[in-house]
């Protein structure tokens, strides 16, 4: 066995295709993976046992990798296997994504689970054959590429909002094509190209202006007639009976991809592949700790889910030697590469001893006692920007002032003895070599780092409000003094000598109002529960005054009556809550998630509210995964430290 920390370790090659090396911490290893990276002039495959040890891996390789190496992460459908769900759209296009760039690949690092490696994968050719490119000065057969994102599997819609979707408006066309981090606008005079831009798709404004953008396929399977076709076949020799009541089969039939699709891709195809197929010459493979083991355990999970869903005579499903790559396959596709074999030792040199749990009030002093033991330099790591800073805070009364670094390599190759770095980091270790050791704050205050969170199309706030120029042609507008029309769109007129822009609004009986853009100030959007449902108010008549005082007057009722419960409320003495700052901070630091700055002043808001001395009166509102529960949470503990309750609804 070797071990790179003790600077004896080697690549594989044709006389030794496979060597063990040793890791102390799952740390540890991710800077093995980049070492090695580094020194093989091909890319390198990283097979994590599952897809969570996947998504961490990628983390700690994004820090230790260097600049030019990139981390490429093949994504898991994310879906139990024979479900009745199909992955989210975003994880389709990471994943075609990926496969269109992998054959080109001539460095980086991809990690995959390797129960991802059971999941069969359309061949390369149907990548390449339903992939383009479009290019500024291209003639361009409108039609005929409508007709080419429909056989590629995109969806026809107003407007684009995520990925396998286009919307076309005379001459516009834009599209969300797989694998792109944004949408595209391509811009037509008569049959060329003129333009192509990247548009956000949350204001659908124009942003950068393109030479060429490249369009992917929208599926990992074909849904245009030849594929459906090829499907109809391949079921009808596979199952039998009356396949009018197998709903797979007729939805496929009418061109639909239904949910859980993906447990029949093999039918789509004469032969499917697997992700070693994709793989460039030269590739090394790594495997983190056994793969064997976690192939067996993964293949026994298929085999129960067929049990459990085979029995519906409706929607028969193939078995799982059918569906997926049996476990005998996947080594052998394995076994062709040049690989290296990660396994965790016990009691090595590399492990860091840090004495036990400190208290966050005594850390500075423990942490002076460790650097004084230790010889060589020392890197600590937090998890966020936020955290560094608290953490820079608790080292001041003990004098300990760490330099701070961006990046691995730049502590690696600074003189610094002791650093400061936000890295994604869990376990310690030391590299005896280089005499240095990295110990992450996760093991010094034995707290778990906040989880990171894999966001899929992250939205600005600012996004949010749309601007008037976006409204579609029939939508509700309102009119301060006039009320709810149509909205007809832009147009210009004459008048006197000026050429001025109004807005079109039309109202009952066919009655027009032009409103000059001077004054947009005078109207907005019908924010009403449905569009289609909203009124439509007639110019000239007292229906649009009568109804604002209607709502003025309920309005005012509402205000009285609101100020009259304020009132009562005021009245009552509230009983102040606070708890002790220091249990309040080690209660905090076990939340496993990274507060966002909304949630942040949320919680700072309930905790001013429960030290007031009058009584509480707040709502927390939000999405799913906004973090209501950890503010009642936090402010659940410091009622408890109070000796009092609250109200948790």
């Amino acid at each position: 066995m070797t071990d790179p920390a003790r600077g004896n370790a080697r690549l594989p090659d044709n006389k030794n295709p496979r060597v063990v090396w040793q890791y102390a911490s799952g740390s540890l290893s991710a800077l093995q993976i980049a070492e090695a990276a580094a020194k093989h002039d091909a890319p390198l495959l990283a097979i994590a046992p599952n897809e969570q040890a996947a998504y961490r891996l990628e983390q700690e390789l994004r820090f230790f990798a260097a600049k030019n190496c990139g981390v490429l992460h093949f994504p898991d459908w994310e879906t139990l296997s024979y479900d009745l769900l199909s992955p989210h759209q975003d994880i389709i296009s990471e994943r075609l994504a990926l496969l269109y760039q992998l054959p080109k690949l001539q460095h980086g690092i991809i990690v995959v689970a390797a129960d991802t490696l059971q999941q069969r994968l359309p061949p390369a050719a149907y990548i390449n054959g339903h992939s383009f490119i479009l290019k500024q000065g291209d003639i361009l057969d409108i039609g005929q590429l409508k007709a080419q994102l429909e056989a590629a599997g995109y969806s026809h819609v107003n407007e684009v909002r995520s990925h396998g979707e286009y919307a076309q408006r005379g001459a516009l066309l834009d599209l969300f094509p797989m694998g792109s981090a944004t949408a595209y606008r391509v811009e037509l005079f008569d049959n060329e190209i003129d333009s192509l831009r990247s548009i956000d798709p949350e204001t659908q404004r124009s942003v950068e202006r393109l030479s060429d953008i490249r369009i992917l396929p929208a599926r990992e399977f074909p849904l245009d007639q030849a594929g459906i076709d090829g499907f109809r076949a391949r079921y009808r020799a596979r199952f039998h009976g009356d396949l009018t009541t197998h709903r797979v089969y007729e939805d496929v039939s009418q061109g639909l991809s239904p949910p859980g699709i993906e447990a029949f891709l093999p039918l789509f195809f004469d032969e499917t592949t697997d992700l070693f197929a994709y793989l460039p010459e030269g590739c090394l493979l790594v495997q983190v700790g056994d793969l064997d083991a976690a192939l067996e355990t993964a293949q026994n999970q298929i085999k129960q889910r067929y049990e459990q869903y085979s029995g519906d005579i409706r929607r028969p499903i193939l078995t799982p030697e059918e569906a997926f790559i049996p476990l005998a396959q996947v080594t052998s596709s394995a076994a062709r590469f040049l690989q290296i074999h990660l396994v965790q030792a016990t009691n090595t040199d590399s492990d860091v001893l840090w004495p036990a749990k400190v208290d966050a009030e005594h850390l500075g002093n423990a942490l002076q006692s460790f650097i004084q033991a230790q010889e060589g330099r020392l890197l600590i790591t937090t998890d966020s920007a936020g955290r560094r800073e608290l953490l820079l805070e608790r080292l001041q009364p003990a004098n300990l002032r760490p330099a701070l670094f961006d990046s691995w390599s730049e502590f690696l190759h600074s003189n610094a003895s002791f650093g400061l770095c936000i890295a994604p980091l869990e376990q310690a270790f030391q590299l005896k070599k280089q005499a240095l050791s990295v110990l992450p704050e996760t093991v010094i205050l034995g707290v778990r780092p906040p989880a990171a969170r894999r966001r899929r199309g992250q939205r600005d706030a600012s996004a949010i409000l749309r601007d008037l120029t976006d409204l579609s042609i029939g939508a509700p507008i309102v009119h301060q003094d006039h009320g709810v029309g149509r909205f007809l769109g832009l147009q210009h007129m004459v008048i006197g000598e000026h050429t001025t822009e109004f807005l079109t609004l039309e109202y009952a009986e066919g009655a027009k109002l032009y409103v000059p853009v001077a004054n947009l100030h005078l109207v907005h959007r019908y924010t009403g529960a449905d569009g289609d449902a909203a009124p439509v108010h007639r110019l000239g008549s007292e229906q649009w005054e009568k109804a604002r005082k209607r709502a003025a007057r309920k309005a005012r009722d509402a205000a009285a009556e609101l100020l009259e419960i304020q009132a009562r409320r005021a009245a009552q003495p509230g009983v102040p809550m606070t708890s002790a700052a220091a249990d309040y901070q080690r209660f905090c630091d076990q939340f496993p998630f990274e507060e966002t700055p909304d949630q942040a002043q949320a919680i700072e808001q309930v905790l001013q509210d429960l030290a007031a001395t009058q009584p509480t009166d707040r709502v927390v509102c939000g999405d799913v995964g906004f973090g209501k529960t950890e503010v009642a949470m936090r402010a659940a503990f410091v009622a408890a430290q109070s000796g009092k309750q609250v109200a948790v609804l």
